[in-house]
């Protein structure tokens, strides 16, 4: 029996407890539901009920759109078993004769099956109650035709701080704008809209959907100093004996360029025999899935994978091995980050600007398709707009270069055939 501390009534049946014209109360699953008929402010009920209770310390509120208090408690009960179960109704009702409220997408959202984390869920209906709240602040009683492209460009002006929305200057709070707007839209995503949203009556969402997005200002990579760096390494090297989880925190980041999540799940297990030694493989395991990102394997120096190899036991954690998720993300996301701060004091994102570094070096020796191999990257363009201004830091030709080109033999390039050809 999922728990439950609405009200205590362990002891009553999954029957109706108390009707009258304009309140009643179910228990069903050992979950007890208020429902009533809100009262306007001339004194009259509103013809639809609306139901609460409480499943897992979290209150749900809604519209059941139901003008029958049959129909409301039949609504309450299945919303509580797809909550209990999972899965949503075989049957759905057809779509009422109301618009939906975002209360109403937020619950379906969350319901069903689950195609994200709950974080992931929570960051996403937040961004679109923040678009909502610029205008009208009591998000969730707002009916869905209120989603606009009007609706969206109000926010991103009032986020600006303008009367005019602009879209010429690359602004850098056009980054956290175009960010939020991307977490609304996936409320919406194209796969959701037949499971999730069925039985609600939603408007044409093709306004709100297609609203592009602000310029943005060029970010690209460069380089760390090289006595930045040497002060980094020469300090990572006295926590081997002091911190050895955060040194080897520092030491994988900078030499495999791992994303903090990749690093905080990667086990020993992860780690392969090759033909030329041992190696990392970053992939799709039962406990960890990519997203978006390419599947790689990356080679280990002889240092590296001596540091790798020294866990126990063999299917233990890389970092933290006796310690849980929670304690891993804090070492490398927010410790390491500090202890890294001083030394990149000019970076935003320290760990992030150490995987940079690593790319950096493969890209130096060997090109930008193995940098993009090496970093996991779908696509090439990725690799290449990270170190766009990198790229450009072309080398003088010296003298030495010059009489070594005129007296080697020269072989001209291959011919490379038009399109037309």
């Amino acid at each position: 029996m999922p728990h439950n501390d609405f009200h205590s009534a362990k002891s009553l049946p999954n029957e109706l407890v108390r009707r009258s014209s304009f309140s009643t109360s179910i228990l069903h699953s050992g979950v007890r539901a208020l429902l009533w008929r809100r009262k306007r402010a001339d004194g009259t009920r509103h013809p639809h009920w609306t139901a609460e209770f409480r499943l897992e310390h979290q209150v749900y509120k809604f519209s059941t759109k139901e003008e029958q208090a049959s129909l409301a408690e039949m609504r309450v009960r299945e919303r509580i078993d797809e909550l209990v179960t999972g899965f949503a109704p075989t049957h759905r009702p057809a779509a009422p004769a109301s618009w939906a409220t975002i209360g109403d997408i937020g619950f379906a959202y969350k319901a069903g099956t689950v195609h994200a984390k709950t974080s992931t869920l929570r960051t996403n209906l937040n961004a679109l109650r923040k678009i909502i709240a610029h205008t009208h602040p009591d998000t969730d009683s707002q009916i869905s035709p209120i989603l606009s492209r009007s609706l969206v460009e109000s926010w991103m002006t009032a986020m600006q701080g303008g009367r005019t929305l602009d879209r010429r200057t690359r602004r850098q709070v056009n980054i956290s704008i175009n960010s939020t707007y991307k977490h609304a839209r996936d409320v919406f995503a194209r796969k959701l809209m037949d499971e999730k949203y069925a039985h609600l009556k939603l408007p044409d969402l093709q306004s709100f959907l297609s609203v592009p997005l602000l310029p943005t200002p060029a970010a690209h990579w460069t380089r760390i100093p090289r006595t930045q760096l040497e002060a980094m390494m020469e300090a990572a090297e006295t926590l081997r004996h002091t911190k050895p989880d955060l040194w080897r925190v520092n030491l994988l980041l900078r030499r495999l360029g791992l994303r903090n999540s990749e690093l905080a799940a990667a086990r020993r297990n992860w780690i392969i025999e090759t033909e030329t030694g041992h190696a990392l493989a970053v992939e799709d395991r039962p406990d960890y899935q990519l997203k978006g990102v390419r599947p790689r394997t990356l080679p280990l120096s002889p240092d590296v994978a001596e540091a790798v190899l020294s866990v126990e036991p063999p299917d233990a954690h890389l970092i933290l091995p006796l310690g849980n998720k929670t304690d891993r993300l804090a070492l490398i996301e927010r410790e390491h980050n500090q202890w890294l701060r001083p030394f990149i004091p000019d970076r935003i994102k320290g760990n992030h600007e150490l995987r940079k570094h690593a790319g950096s070096m493969v890209l130096t020796n060997h090109g930008l398709a193995a940098a993009q191999r090496f970093l996991g990257h779908s696509s090439q363009l990725t690799t290449e707009r990270w170190y766009a201004t990198y790229l450009q830091d072309l080398p003088a030709i010296t003298l030495a270069d010059e009489v070594s080109f005129a007296t080697s033999p020269h072989t001209p390039p291959p011919h490379q055939p038009s399109p037309a050809e």
